[in-house]
């Protein structure tokens, strides 16, 4: 199955685009149906006139703009969908391979900006097809294999810019990964144990850490099913195990709840209490930069230098230690002296630093002239009981009796 916005007029045209194939004769249509969006959630059956297929990928081979449909049967064909009709006109065909292609699936593999075609045969193996011109392409074996596959993702497991791939096995019920080692080469591993069957693989980043952590579901008998998270490090580790619900057939990822989270839902395939099932992801708190503090309290997780530990640097502009506000200090000449005021704002102690020899007196005014709070020659004043607010801060000398005010604001 499929969701894909078939006529470019912003709403996707039926999830079904795929409601059955010629390897499922128990439905009730066989071929490719397309369920028409009006806009408004009601969908219009049309029959594609494309009766068979093994495997099927939407994608803009073309680069014009519009999605041409991939199917692989024994031999790979391109179509282009006429947006008004959907008609399909066949605007490629060949042999690629030994054997019927079991699925296929799109990528630039070269990153030239053009679209390749990845395609696994269970007599080859994963074969590219790099597009060299416009719907001329090289055909190249990926990774020698002779595994019957039917579904292939196309992931990245470790991180290192180089493709790698999921791959199912309907007849088998197993799946597996082929991760790159380097440029052109590649290792795979089992998913899940040799034991189980493997009903259902769900792969994407559901902990925002630019790796995709692959979803297995396995089970020994259908009363008896596991679902496991792995991540791949040099292999593929259990990250999180459920074993709380029936064996799953179906299902995907989506940000379901529009939170910015990846979650995932499938099929509950349980004859008592068959259900489609979601996990919401509560969120999972990064921490980009390495300075120990996740994104939850660093107000910059892109900068280690600023946290919630960070010294503040004054009058930069820049709040380095995540606390609302930058550190403003005030620097005021008083008899041969040089007085520094600082935080402005404040949330507990004005710091008061004197370069040369003053007696002095600091008071406290609100904006009603009002005395607050008064010291003499102290190098702090505290004023975290004193309530938020503007202040005025006046600082004498008591020999000559002059005076500098500085408007001060009390924040927490």
């Amino acid at each position: 199955m499929a969701s894909e916005d078939l006529d470019l007029a912003d709403r996707l045209e039926a999830t079904a685009t795929l409601i059955s194939s010629g390897k499922s004769l128990e439905t009730m249509w066989n071929g490719v149906h397309l369920f028409i969006n009006d806009g408004n959630a009601d969908f219009e059956r049309q029959e594609m006139g494309l009766n068979y297929y093994n495997s099927i990928n939407f994608s803009d081979i073309t680069g014009d703009g519009s999605l041409e449909m991939v199917v692989g049967t024994f031999e790979l064909s391109i179509y282009q969908i006429d947006k008004a009709t959907f008609e399909l006109t066949k605007i490629y065909s060949a042999d690629h391979g030994n054997g019927d292609i079991g699925a296929l699936n799109s990528f630039d593999f070269d990153k030239d900006g053009d679209i390749d075609l990845v395609l696994s045969t269970e007599s080859d193996g994963l074969i590219l097809l790099e597009q060299v011109a416009p719907l001329m392409f090289e055909s190249s074996i990926l990774y020698a294999d002779n595994y019957d596959v039917d579904i292939l993702d196309i992931v990245n497991l470790n991180n290192d810019d180089i493709d790698d791939f999921v791959l199912y096995s309907n007849d088998d019920d197993r799946g597996k990964i082929i991760v790159s080692t380097g440029i052109g080469q590649y290792s795979e591993e089992d998913i899940g144990s040799e034991i189980n069957k493997n009903s259902l693989t769900i792969v994407g980043d559901i902990n925002k850490d630019a790796k995709q952590e692959v979803i297995v579901f396995e089970y020994d008998s259908p009363s008896n099913p596991v679902m496991s998270i792995k991540e791949y490090e040099d292999s593929l580790i259990n990250l999180l195990t459920v074993n709380d619900h029936f064996a799953a057939f179906g299902g995907g990822i989506t940000d379901i709840d529009n939170d910015g989270d990846a979650d995932f839902y499938f099929f509950q395939n349980d004859v008592t209490k068959p259900a489609l099932v979601y996990y919401l992801s509560e969120g999972v708190l990064i921490d980009s930069d390495g300075d120990g503090f996740t994104e939850d309290i660093d107000c910059n997780d892109e900068d280690p230098n600023i946290n919630p530990d960070a010294i503040e640097i004054p009058n930069n502009g820049i709040d380095e230690d995540c606390d609302g506000m930058d550190l403003i200090s005030s620097v005021h000449e008083l008899a041969n002296s040089t007085i520094n005021l600082y935080p402005n704002p404040v949330a507990d102690v004005i710091n008061i630093v004197v370069d040369g020899q003053l007696n002095f007196r600091i008071n406290l005014y609100d904006l009603d002239g009002k005395l607050i709070k008064s010291s003499s020659n102290s190098s702090q004043l505290k004023v975290n009981s004193i309530p938020t607010g503007t202040y005025l801060i006046e600082i004498k000398d008591i020999k000559t009796g002059q005076i500098v005010v500085e408007r001060i604001v009390i924040k927490r």
